[in-house]
C-alpha cells in the first residue's frame, strides 16, 4: 500500500497552509476614492482604483477612479493591482493572458458587490473581498477553447450568491483555487461538468457551501483535485425532485483528495463517487465528518486505487459506507479489488457486486443488535455505543473512555485528524 500523506493547500503566492481561517468579515482599506478631475496616467506597478462614481475615461488613480472592473483590467499590467471601493459593479469578463498575477480586491463582501464574473481564457487573476451576485464561470477562450484555458485563477475571502450554479470550472481550466469563501443558495455550489477537455489542479479549501438545491460540489473530468477543510451543509432540493449530494464525483478523474471536510445534512448522499462518464483512479477520502444523509452517506462505485480512511459517518438513513462495482462501459464493469478501507467509524459497511477491499482493518460500526439485518464484515469491530461527546448536538468527537479508541489499525493512518491534531495512536473516525 502506498504511504499516506496529507495534502496542503496551494495559494497563488506559492505559500503553503495547513489550517483554515475564515475571513468573510475581513475588509480591505480603501481611501480617497471620491471622483475628481482626471489626473496623470498611473505608472506601471501601481494600483488602479475603481469606484461606482468613477469614469472609464479617467486615469484610474485614487483621485480619478475608473468606473468598471473591465476598464481596469484592460489597463493593469502583470503584477499590478485593482482596488474596488465599496459599492455595486457590473459583471466582469476577462480573456487576457498574463505571466504575473493581477489582484482585484474589494472592500469586503459586505461592501463590494460584482454582478458576476466570466473568465474565458483569462489567466493570472486573484479576486478577494467581493460579493458576486451573479454566476462565476471559468472556461476556455470562446474561440481557442482549451488551447487558451482559464489558468491561475484564485477567488478568496469572497461570497457568491445566485440561484444558478455559483462557480463553474471547465474546458481545460488549470490551477484554480477557491478558498475561505461562502457560496449560498446556489443550484450547485461548484460545478465541473464533464467534457472532452480535462481541467487540472483544482483546489477548493476552507469554504462554506450551503443550501445548494442540486449538489454542493459536482464535477467530472478534473485531475489533481484537492477538496479540503470545507463545510458543506443543507444540500436539499425544496421540491424533492433532484438527487442531492454534498460532493459528487462523476468520472474521468485521477488524483482526487477529499479530506478534512464537514459534510452535513443532504437530502440524499454526502459523497457519491461513480465512474458514470469515465474511469476514476487514485481517490482519497480521509478525515471527513459525514452526518445527516437522507440515503447512503458515502458510496464508492467503480473507483480504482481508492483509499477510504478515518472518516466518521453517522446518522445515515440507508447506510454509512458502500463499496461496489462501476458502470458498464465497453461491455465490462470496473469491479474494484484494491480499495483501502481502514479506521472508518460508520453506521454500516456494505461491500457488494464482487468488489473487494484489499485492506480492511480498524473499522467500527454499531453491533448487529443495534442495526437490524446488518452483518459485521471482516476487518470491522462493533460496539454497542460509540461514545460520542454529544451526537445530538453535532459533536462527534469521542469521549476519553469510548470503547472505539482501542479498536483502530495503524494501516493507512493519516498523521493528523480532521482538526489538524497529530495522531499518536490509531483511533478510528475523523477525530483523535
Amino acid at each position: 500500500m502506498r504511504s499516506f500523506s496529507p495534502r496542503r493547500t496551494r495559494r497563488s503566492t506559492g505559500t503553503l497552509r495547513t489550517t483554515v481561517t475564515h475571513v468573510l468579515g475581513a475588509t480591505v482599506a480603501v481611501a480617497g476614492l471620491a471622483a475628481a478631475a482626471p489626473a496623470a496616467q498611473a505608472a506601471p506597478g501601481t494600483t488602479y482604483y475603481v469606484a461606482p462614481t468613477g469614469s472609464d475615461t479617467a486615469a484610474g488613480t485614487a483621485a480619478a477612479p475608473l468606473k468598471t472592473v473591465n476598464a481596469a483590467l484592460k489597463l493593469a499590467r502583470d503584477g499590478e493591482r485593482v482596488q474596488l471601493a465599496p459599492g455595486a459593479y457590473a459583471a466582469v469578463r476577462d480573456e487576457n493572458v498574463r505571466t504575473r498575477t493581477v489582484e482585484v480586491a474589494g472592500a469586503g463582501p459586505a461592501q463590494t458587490q460584482v454582478a458576476g464574473l466570466d473568465v474565458f481564457g483569462g489567466q493570472g487573476l486573484t479576486f478577494s473581498g467581493i460579493r458576486f451576485t451573479g454566476q462565476v464561470r471559468l472556461n476556455g477562450h470562446p474561440v481557442k477553447h482549451a488551447a487558451q484555458p482559464a489558468k491561475a485563477i484564485t477567488i478568496t475571502g469572497s461570497e457568491i450568491v445566485t440561484t444558478n450554479s455559483c462557480l463553474t470550472i471547465k474546458e481545460g481550466s488549470e490551477d484554480i483555487t477557491l478558498s475561505n469563501s461562502r457560496l449560498t443558495g446556489c443550484y450547485a455550489g461548484v460545478a465541473g461538468p464533464g467534457n472532452p477537455y480535462v481541467s487540472k489542479r483544482i483546489t477548493i479549501t476552507g469554504n462554506t457551501i450551503e443550501k445548494s438545491t442540486s449538489d454542493g460540489i459536482q464535477f467530472g473530468a478534473w485531475d489533481d483535485v484537492t477538496i479540503t477543510d470545507n463545510v458543506i451543509r443543507d444540500t436539499v432540493d425544496p421540491a424533492n425532485t433532484i438527487h442531492n449530494d454534498a460532493i459528487q464525483l462523476t468520472g474521468t478523474s485521477t488524483g482526487v483528495h477529499i479530506e478534512r471536510n464537514q459534510l452535513l445534512n443532504s437530502r440524499n448522499q454526502l459523497i457519491l463517487i461513480q465512474d458514470a462518464i469515465g474511469p476514476l483512479d487514485d481517490v482519497t477520502v480521509a478525515n471527513n465528518l459525514l452526518a445527516g444523509a437522507g440515503s447512503v452517506a458515502l458510496q464508492s462505485q467503480g473507483a480504482t486505487r481508492a483509499r477510504i480512511v478515518n472518516n466518521t459517518i453517522w446518522n445515515a438513513k440507508d447506510g454509512g459506507l458502500w463499496l461496489r462495482k462501476g458502470y458498464l462501459r465497453g461491455g465490462a464493469y470496473v469491479v474494484p479489488t484494491d480499495t483501502v478501507m481502514t479506521n472508518n467509524l460508520t453506521t454500516t459497511i456494505k461491500v457488494m457486486d464482487g468488489a473487494v477491499a484489499s485492506t480492511n482493518a480498524g473499522n467500527v460500526m454499531p453491533c448487529p443488535s443495534k442495526t437490524s439485518g446488518i452483518i459485521v464484515p471482516a476487518g470491522t469491530s462493533c460496539v454497542a455505543d460509540p461514545g460520542f461527546v454529544n451526537a445530538a448536538a453535532g459533536d462527534y468527537r469521542l469521549l476519553p473512555g469510548s470503547a472505539v479508541r482501542s479498536l483502530g489499525s495503524p494501516l493507512g493512518l493519516p498523521p493528523t485528524d480532521l482538526t489538524g491534531a497529530l495522531r499518536t495512536v490509531p483511533v478510528p473516525g475523523a477525530y483523535t
